[in-house]
């Protein structure tokens, strides 16, 4: 779009396109990218603008073993200047030695940054950390017992930046563990459940001289039953415990 009178042009640019590459049969790649950009509406205003860049790795090496890689690239503009840029990795590995048994891991990573302004003074800015595992046990010994069980770790950290020198930073620490387990073939719709979690939190906030931290912590433990019986009738009993 081109103004004739103030001799000035207005454009935007969008696409989007995907990528698949199959090197050989154990190996496959692929990459999405999506941008979308739009006109502003604002006088001097920038432009609003989205972009996204997906990949995806897959390796096959034996047909008891997958290993994956997801990393991602995102990127967003608003007409106020406003920023939110982010970018993720994800890590799978899953691996069958026997029929009886599935292990399975992720490991992922995320970092984003969301930046304010005013006019173009930047304001505030919030940074954000994320770590996390999962790992899971699938492991059915006979036909009589089926036991599956997941443990979960994650690391939370947020750092909020202002034009006062001031002290705002959050971490959190959590952990998870669930595991149901389903007896005899019979009994195939009754199921038995447990759980436990715990979280950490830790604030500091105040200023660089006269900093204050707060610490808290909460357990919780669930336990549980449930039977859908042969009328699809659903019958369960649970019971948690938190402590804080």
């Amino acid at each position: 779009e081109r103004n004739y009178i103030a001799d000035t042009n207005r454009a935007t640019k969008n696409e989007s396109y995907r990528v698949d590459l199959i090197p050989f049969r154990l190996l496959t790649t692929s990459m999405d990218h999506n941008r979308q950009e739009t006109l502003t509406v604002l006088t001097g205003g920038q432009n609003p603008l989205s972009i996204t860049t997906r990949y995806n790795v897959q390796l096959t090496p034996l047909p008891i073993l997958t290993l994956k890689w997801q990393p991602a690239i995102d990127s967003k503009v608003l007409e106020t200047g406003n920023s939110n840029n982010g970018n993720s990795h994800t890590a799978n590995i899953d691996f069958n030695p026997f029929s009886w048994i599935k292990l399975g891991s992720q490991l992922g990573e995320q970092g984003r940054q969301v930046r304010t302004f005013n006019g173009s003074v930047e304001t505030s800015a919030t940074t954000t950390f994320i770590i996390n595992k999962t790992y899971n046990v699938s492991f059915a010994p006979n036909s009589l017992l089926t036991v599956n069980a997941k443990f979960f770790n994650e690391d939370n950290y947020t750092l909020n930046q202002t034009a006062t020198p001031t002290l705002n930073e959050y971490f959190t620490a959590s952990k998870d563990f669930t595991a149901n387990l389903t007896p005899l073939p019979f009994f195939q719709n009754f199921t038995v459940t447990g759980g436990y979690s715990i979280e950490n939190v830790n604030i500091l906030t105040g200023t660089p001289t006269s900093p204050a931290t707060t610490d808290t912590q909460g357990v919780v433990e669930q336990y549980g039953a449930s039977l859908k019986s042969f009328f699809n009738m659903d019958i369960s009993a649970d019971s948690n415990f938190k402590v804080t």
